[in-house]
């Protein structure tokens, strides 16, 4: 089985038009099912930028509006699910995630619409400093900015709502801020900065960090967050070697508890050797000669289950 904690399909769907049912991009509902995923999470990502003519929160809001037409269309094969104890054994499940909130503007009647949708998972910010937080950076003075009033103000609600907060996108300072509160935090989509040194990746302490609190953190199938490739590098490919490096690391440093699986599906691009979800069994059984099955089922599932539970 398989939980996979980020996807970004939702904004591929409303930007190319298709079905959630059957596409051809990495993510659809057949190839989940028959890749034999138990659950999904699909991420709201907010562009700043659209061809609609849309502000930026009216254009997260028919996101939220084409997941929920997508759900309802697909009612017969999928549950949407709130956390861990609405997952149903034998169907695909659905989980709802929210990738940035910089579309909210700190404005509370759009922070209460977002928490009505009941999403599982949410991250502050993406790749821009907004009102809550500064992202991650090569840039060494946002990387030391972390989390503001409205942001710690913002993870406070959310959980009173048992929404987990997700530091994939968060600089390195909003990490430690997240780390000295009382916050259900983990990483949907980061991989090893030992192992890939891009700043999207986690450091052994940040890991050792996230295993302590009991967090998870998701393995991201995105070229140069796998392999620090030069761009000119004829080799360059998201490749399974690398994936099982980053797992056997996270192993290593924060224990058999922590890696788990956010491939990033739909947004990301290049080489893939898993070029899909309907790709995903070549993956296991690649993690199973590697860890073994009892480690291997932590890593593609049970790991993400107790998290969410």
């Amino acid at each position: 089985m398989i939980i996979d904690l980020h996807c970004d399909t939702i904004l591929r769907l409303w930007e190319d038009g298709g079905s959630l049912l059957s596409n051809g991009f990495h993510v659809d509902l057949e190839r989940l099912v028959s890749s034999g995923y138990l659950a999904e999470c699909f991420a709201i990502f907010t562009p700043e930028e659209n061809s609609r003519g849309l502000t930026r929160f009216e254009t997260m809001r028919s996101l939220h509006d084409l997941f929920v037409t997508e759900m309802d269309r697909c009612k017969d094969i999928v549950t949407v699910c709130r956390d861990a104890s609405e997952i149903e054994s034998g169907r695909l499940n659905v989980i709802l995630t929210i990738e940035g909130m910089a579309a909210t503007e700190g404005l509370d009647d759009r922070i209460e619409e977002v928490f009505s949708w009941h999403p599982a998972i949410m991250s502050l910010t993406w790749n821009e400093v907004n009102v809550y937080a500064s992202p991650q950076s090569t840039d060494e003075a946002t990387m030391r900015s972390g989390l503001t009033r409205k942001g710690f103000e913002l993870v406070e609600r959310a959980a009173e709502k048992g929404i987990a907060i997700d530091v994939s996108h968060l600089s390195d300072k909003g990490f430690q801020d997240l780390m000295s509160i009382d916050a259900k935090v983990l990483a949907t989509h980061s991989n090893c900065r030992a192992v890939a040194s891009s700043t999207r990746n986690l450091t052994d302490e940040m890991l050792r960090a996230l295993a302590e609190k009991g967090g998870v953190a998701g393995l991201n199938l995105c070229i140069p967050f796998l392999h620090d490739f030069s761009l000119d590098d004829p080799a360059r490919c998201s490749r399974v070697d690398d994936m099982v490096l980053h797992l056997r690391h996270m192993i290593d440093v924060g224990g058999e508890d922590l890696p788990a699986l956010g491939t990033d599906f739909d947004g990301i691009g290049g080489r893939l050797e898993i070029d899909g979800a309907g790709d995903m069994p070549i993956l296991i059984e690649r993690l199973e000669k590697e860890f073994g099955t009892a480690v291997t089922e932590k890593i593609t599932f049970k790991n993400a289950l107790r998290f969410l539970s």
